[in-house]
């Protein structure tokens, strides 16, 4: 009986909130993550990998603490907010194009923050979508595309306007 009820104030004990990080901070964990990027951002989860990812964590915890102003930080929670970072970044980033969509590709005010355009500039071959040449809007508004008529209104026109069509592309 005993053990069942230490699990329920177990339960009921709140974990203890940390501190917000500061802007200073979250730019501190991005500079510090740089040098490692090509270990942290590996898609191997072999546990080799995963071994090495863990180093790494443990470095860039221990750096970041010697430098912290907030508060003692451990892997777990500067994993975190690297994530929400990235997940903030593309969120900013996605925003900041309907925006420029809202212009009409015109001018727009710039409205990343400056820890977005350095995630951004630490991930810039993810933020960046894939090349699809069959998407409905590869080449929204470039003009690189020509209206064809591929039907005249005389039938013995249509072998040429077949040929045309063939030349173009």
């Amino acid at each position: 009986m005993s053990e069942h009820n230490m699990n329920e104030s177990q339960l009921k004990q709140k974990r203890m909130r940390g501190k917000n990080f500061t802007e200073r901070e979250k730019e501190l964990l991005i500079d510090l993550i740089l040098p490692f990027k090509p270990i942290i951002e590996n898609i191997k989860t072999d546990a080799i990998w995963n071994n090495k990812k863990a180093e790494v964590w443990s470095k860039i915890t221990s750096l970041y603490n010697l430098q912290q102003t907030s508060g003692i930080r451990i892997d777990t929670q500067l994993k975190n907010l690297y994530d929400t970072l990235k997940r903030d970044a593309r969120k900013e980033k996605s925003n900041d194009k309907v925006q420029m969509y809202k212009t009409g590709g015109g001018s727009n005010t710039n409205l990343l923050s400056k820890t977005t355009e350095k995630i951004i500039g630490l991930l810039g071959d993810q933020m960046d979508p894939l090349i699809n040449s069959v998407d409905s809007d590869t080449n929204y508004n470039d003009g690189g595309f020509e209206v064809v008529n591929l039907f005249s209104e005389d039938i013995t026109d249509f072998e040429d306007s077949i040929m045309y069509l063939l030349i173009i592309s």
